[in-house]
């Protein structure tokens, strides 16, 4: 087996380094803590109803982005109604919008007054582009996925760009100096179906800027698309004009199922490993008397006159990771599962996570923890009524998506060969009282480190051998094996002290 060259933490999800035919320790996913609700979608143009979410540091600000869907019969600027609707007319005019909202500390946020564009005769407002003012008849928003474009030969009238699936069903390109004011680039000939939130990063390495978009596999032969498997795909581009034919992201020899957002990301504590929060779908086909004791039964009903799968579906999250931005691993226990039952809640719209990781500290004050945000949606919402969404927090131990556990029997986790530099070695894990850890450095000759016992709970601890030093196996192909008894076990890395 060849060596893998570490490149920094090593989470112990990421199935590159993890010897699994040697490893007796159970996989198991992490658990998000529910924390407080950082925002409320409770203006009148926002009617209640935040979708795809996503957030990013720009500078000392951070910046939010979301759709809201918005529909009224008066009240409405003169612009909407002129040339569209008769005077006094009762018919309902729908319109879409894309909302900003901004933070100092990722935690409090506000809604601006922008100026920008008109709802209820006013532009005291945090709207930024409406569905209304797109060029075609019937065009519309059914997301809008913002990043800052670090490529250093970017333009910086196109500092900030977008992908937004609109004009009639195609993926758009905008682009804006700002952030606020923006202009759309390109309708780019990709196939696909991408009503969701499509992301977009520049890669470095490679020059190229990188995309995760949605389509369909296996749709029957009768052309509906909902019977179909929603996926994730791949596409790249040089110039954010012309982009590669999309290509189906692999989860190797696992269950294929429909996935419906990807929110796939770098991660932050080592960005040559890609990680992703997917919405899983899950339709069931026919109606059981388990439905008839699930939460909501009459608004569940009533949503299946839209469609059936409305009433039908439900959704969660799942956690992925991978390195070469193609091929991925899943762990198909959910991460964010439906909450426990109230009448509005187990529906189509559960678990989708916004696109957003932010390391904060614990409730002591002393320790990191990565935040994530989840909105909480009415089901109301998805039959038209109004059912404002709270946007709440949520917590998971640094690196803690996924990790090792062994019971108070013992278990190992053993890496497969890599070589490494430094000299020394830290690691993220926890113990019980009477529990432990004992780690063993090993090279291909049988040469070998080992510690003692190991007892606490630290997301760095500094791991000392008994009978020679870390630096004395850098550069060598070695592995490293992790006996745990009553000890969970999440990252490890090397560094130069």
């Amino acid at each position: 087996m060849k060596p893998f060259q570490l490149d920094g933490l090593q989470p112990l999800w990421d199935k590159t380094i993890v010897d699994e035919s040697a490893t007796s320790a159970d996989f198991c996913v992490g658990e998000p803590i529910k924390r407080e609700s950082v925002f409320v979608a409770d203006s009148p143009w926002e009617a209640g109803k935040m979708n795809y979410t996503h957030v990013f540091k720009d500078g000392d600000v951070y910046k939010m982005y979301y759709l809201a869907h918005y529909c009224a019969s008066d009240n409405i600027d003169e612009r909407d109604l002129q040339g569209v609707l008769p005077e006094k007319t009762t018919i309902k005019i729908s319109n879409t919008f894309i909302c900003y909202a901004e933070s100092k500390d990722g935690l409090h946020w506000i809604k601006p007054n922008l100026g920008i564009c008109s709802c209820y005769g006013s532009k005291e407002n945090n709207i930024i582009l409406r569905s209304i003012d797109l060029p075609e008849p019937g065009d519309f928003f059914d997301n809008f996925f913002v990043f800052k474009d670090t490529n250093p030969n970017c333009k910086k009238e196109e500092r900030y760009k977008a992908l937004a699936y609109s004009n009639l069903y195609k993926l758009a390109g905008w682009v804006s100096a700002d952030g606020l004011h923006w202009t759309r680039k390109a309708v780019f000939d990709i196939e696909g179906y991408f009503d969701t939130l499509n992301v977009c990063f520049y890669n470095e390495k490679t020059g190229k800027y990188n995309a995760y978009v949605r389509s369909f596999h296996d749709i029957p032969a009768d052309g509906d698309i909902n019977r179909g498997k929603r996926d994730v795909r791949f596409i790249e581009s040089e110039d954010f004009l012309h982009w590669s034919a999309p290509k189906l992201i692999s989860f190797g020899d696992l269950e294929d199922y429909p996935l419906y957002t990807n929110n796939i990301m770098r991660y932050y504590r080592n960005p040559n490993i890609l990680i992703g929060f997917p919405t899983r779908y899950v339709e069931r086909f026919w109606w059981t008397k388990s439905f008839d004791e699930l939460c909501g039964k009459e608004d569940r009903l009533k949503r299946m006159k839209q469609h059936p799968r409305m009433g039908l579906t439900v959704t969660d999250c799942v956690f992925i990771s991978g390195r070469d931005g193609k091929r991925f691993n899943r762990v198909d226990e959910a991460l964010f599962s439906p909450a426990v039952e109230t009448p509005l809640n187990w529906g189509y719209g559960d678990g989708y996570p916004a696109y957003y990781l932010l390391e904060t500290l614990s409730d002591d004050g002393v320790n990191k923890e990565i935040s994530m945000f989840l909105p909480q949606r009415d089901v109301r919402s998805m039959q038209g009524d109004i059912a404002p969404t709270n946007l709440y927090r949520y917590t998971l131990r640094i690196d803690g998506f996924a990790y090792y556990k062994a019971k108070y029997q013992g278990g190992e986790v053993v890496t497969k060969p890599f070589i490494y530099e430094g000299n020394e070695l830290r690691v993220n894990f926890s113990t019980s009282a009477r529990g432990g850890m004992w780690v063993i450095l090993r090279d291909e000759d049988g040469n070998e480190l080992k510690t003692c016992e190991y007892i606490g709970n630290s997301i760095e601890k500094r791991i000392i051998f008994e009978d020679g030093e870390v630096a004395d196996f850098a550069g060598k192909p070695v592995t490293l094996t992790f006996e745990l008894r009553d000890a969970k076990l999440y990252a490890f890395q090397f560094l130069n002290k």
